[in-house]
């Protein structure tokens, strides 16, 4: 039973050791896909701005996107998010309704991305959306 519990601990330090790490402001620097630089792709239709905390309200994690786009107008997307796979992924949710976004980010597109590195002041995370994969490079 003692060494149940811990486990059970040891788990919880880890988790929150992740989410501490997680959490933050940061600008998306580079964002591929299929390996192909498509950064300008995706500030056609989103801004730079990532947010990952904490809604205290709520009890749930929370990330907002947001900022400016190329054409100059503002958009912001909000997700709920948890840690899955061991703490070694993110699952995002979708919180807004409607079509706007790129790839697998936008209204009503759920993603599952698996962390590649996660540094004092870094953010690296991949997933595969609709038979593509994306990478994304966050930095604090």
């Amino acid at each position: 039973m003692m060494l149940v519990i811990v486990a059970i601990a040891t788990a919880c330090d880890k988790t929150e050791r992740t989410l501490k790490k997680i959490y933050g402001e940061y600008t998306i620097k580079n964002y591929t896909v299929d390996g192909v630089d498509s950064l300008s792709l995706y500030m056609d239709s989103l801004g730079c701005a990532f947010h990952f905390g904490y809604d205290d309200y709520d009890r749930k994690e929370m990330l907002s996107l947001s900022g400016q786009r190329t054409d100059g107008k503002t958009t912001t997307l909000y997700y709920e998010w948890i840690l899955i796979n061991n703490d070694n992924a993110i699952s995002l949710n979708p919180l807004n309704h409607g079509v706007y976004g790129t790839g697998p980010f936008g209204a009503g597109r759920t993603s599952e991305w698996t962390i590649i590195d996660l540094g004092k002041n870094n953010l690296i995370m991949q997933t595969t959306y609709n038979g593509k994969q994306y990478n994304i490079e966050l930095r604090k």
